[in-house]
């Protein structure tokens, strides 16, 4: 594990006079302490298309209830020191904070130099791009925020950062493929369309208003899906992506289309209303995509927090 230590003393000290200067008449801030956080997620080891080990960039912001933004005490998305930082789902980053204040403390890895999020401490707010190539593992990412209301000791926090994102996958039964192989098509790009959410509020972890992804074809990985049921039973991963959801869940119109091989036209496309999708949760749209036009099974299961499966 990589460990990331910051010790901005003179920066705590200048917030520490301020806000001394902000509260008077108030009980005044008594000192500065060290908060500390263990950064991690539970995952893959091996590097395998959806293990996170794309997110590789540690970014935090640290904002003061009462005054905002802390720049000096955060990590920017253009610390080229930090590109390393979560490595192997882990990273350690303290910093030391002013007694008597509140904090939002925002935690980001992402994977450096991805061009398919614009983070913006200041605002707060992650936003994704609505174009560019689909199946992109650049585009996984995982969050997590530590709020409280007053600091009264030295912290000591472990910190799990979860995928913001709904993981879509498009995935072939095995006999489908086979068929398909049979008659000699094969298929080399996928792409989607897709209405969801394109902004993450850092803070809230709310989301904004629904927008048109057009994420153009590209190929996907020539292998299994490497999850339960379907990496024993020969089927066939077509379509991967991951998209920005609403935490509590919601549903979108869901549109892709395979492409054979040196085709620049889509062989065929299929449209699917109602998908659910829901932050750090999987989505399948799993079937005989091939050689049936319609016949799909939509399955959305919590992948990253747990292992029940509900069917639609």
């Amino acid at each position: 594990m990589k460990k990331i230590l910051f010790t901005i003393l003179a920066a705590a000290v200048t917030l520490f006079a301020a806000s001394c200067n902000k509260e008077a008449g108030k009980t005044d801030a008594d000192g500065i302490v060290e908060a500390r956080f263990n950064l991690g997620f539970t995952g893959a080891k091996t590097k395998a298309p959806g293990d996170g080990l794309s997110a590789t960039q540690l970014v935090v912001g640290v904002y003061d209830k009462e005054l905002g933004y802390l720049d000096n005490l955060s990590i920017g998305p253009n610390a080229a020191d930090h590109k390393e930082a979560f490595s192997q789902h882990t990273a350690e980053y303290t910093v030391r904070l002013v007694k008597g204040h509140g904090y939002d403390i925002v935690f980001l890895a992402v994977c450096p130099d991805n061009g398919v999020y614009t983070i913006d401490l200041e605002k707060a707010t992650l936003t994704a791009a609505v174009s560019g190539p689909s199946n992109q593992e650049v585009r996984d990412a995982f969050y997590a925020v530590y709020s409280i209301d007053r600091v009264t000791e030295a912290i000591d926090q472990a910190i799990t950062l979860k995928r913001p994102f709904a993981q879509i996958n498009v995935i072939t039964n095995k006999d489908d493929f086979e068929a398909a192989t049979i008659a000699q098509v094969t298929f080399e790009k996928s792409s989607l369309k897709i209405s969801a959410p394109s902004v993450l509020n850092l803070i809230d972890g709310s989301v904004g208003d629904a927008a048109e992804y057009d994420l153009s074809p590209e190929a996907m990985t020539e292998t299994n899906p490497n999850f339960a049921p379907y990496d024993t039973q020969g089927d066939f991963w077509l379509l991967l992506d991951y998209i920005l959801a609403a935490p509590e869940g919601s549903n979108a119109n869901v549109e892709f289309s395979l492409y054979a091989n040196g085709n620049e036209e889509a062989l065929f496309t299929h449209s699917i209303p109602n998908v659910p999708l829901k932050q750090n949760w999987r989505t399948n749209i799993v079937g005989d995509i091939l050689t049936v036009d319609g016949n799909f099974i939509i399955t959305i299961e919590p992948a990253f927090d747990g292992e029940e499966v509900v069917d639609f």
